[in-house]
């Protein structure tokens, strides 16, 4: 990692986002870190996400367990 390069703190950066209230993550495309989190968030953050994600979790669930794995 390039952590020693560092410019901004992990905490000063997430101060900032708290006071401006906006998002903030750290990720990493090479390492894959938190990449899809992030997206999950965006997308979540939508108007009307919530509400959808809501019923597509309980679309997963009752899908699940019907799940055999096998092709039909």
């Amino acid at each position: 990692m390039l952590t020693c390069r560092r410019q901004v703190t992990l905490e000063e950066a997430t101060a900032k986002a708290q006071g401006l209230n906006i998002l903030f993550m750290e990720t990493s495309a090479k390492a894959g870190h938190n990449v899809k989190s992030l997206f999950k968030k965006i997308a979540m953050s939508l108007p009307g996400m919530e509400k959808d994600a809501q019923s597509a979790d309980a679309q997963n669930t009752s899908a699940s367990i019907f799940n055999t794995g096998r092709p039909f």
